[in-house]
């Protein structure tokens, strides 16, 4: 498209990007952008790992351009250099947690916060977690290794089951309506 992304939809988004602080800067730069879109042929389960690994693949190769100052996907925008780090373990026959989904991060009052943005390209619920009182970046590794579980095993979370990485752990599980994110609802972790 001849044309920035309009509405600074991008710029907004950017600023959400805690791993680059000059997304905002840089994206404002931007003065055309690509559309790129891959389709599923098959009603396959394993199909959206299949059409994500697909497109970051297309992305990287995008990225790979000189003029390339970024990628805008799930509800954030990712530096070229950063994003295809990211895709690297595509080639390990690895899932990209970070390239796919974004996990969101905000203290208030109550604690720390987290939400996923690109879930719902999986068939899952976007999930959060909320008012706890573990630092920042122990939320960011739990919900990278939820959505990297629920993702490589297709499983379905439900609201009043529990999760957790050991015997002991059992993290509840609630649906509700969002507090932070894009979705309708999510599903609330509680840790």
């Amino acid at each position: 498209m001849p044309a920035p992304i309009p509405g600074e939809e991008a710029e907004q988004n950017a600023a959400c990007n805690y791993f680059w602080p000059k997304a905002v800067e840089t994206v404002r730069q931007h003065r055309a952008h690509l559309l790129i879109v891959v389709m599923p042929l098959t009603s396959n389960v394993a199909a959206p790992v299949a059409v994500m690994s697909l497109y970051s693949k297309l992305v990287c190769a995008c990225l790979a351009d000189d003029n390339a100052l970024g990628i805008y996907t799930s509800g954030t925008v990712f530096a070229p250099d950063f994003y295809q780090e990211m895709c690297n373990p595509l080639r390990r026959g690895e899932l990209p947690i970070m390239a796919w989904i974004f996990v969101g991060l905000y203290s208030d009052e109550s604690g720390s916060n987290a939400y996923t943005i690109g879930l719902e390209q999986f068939n899952k619920m976007e999930m959060e977690i909320l008012a706890s009182q573990h630092e920042p970046n122990e939320l960011f590794a739990t919900l990278c290794g939820i959505c990297d579980y629920i993702i490589a095993n297709d499983v379905i979370l439900r609201d009043g089951e529990t999760i957790g990485f050991s015997d002991d752990e059992k993290l509840a599980i609630t649906r509700s309506p969002r507090v932070a994110g894009i979705a309708t609802e999510t599903l609330k972790i509680a840790y």
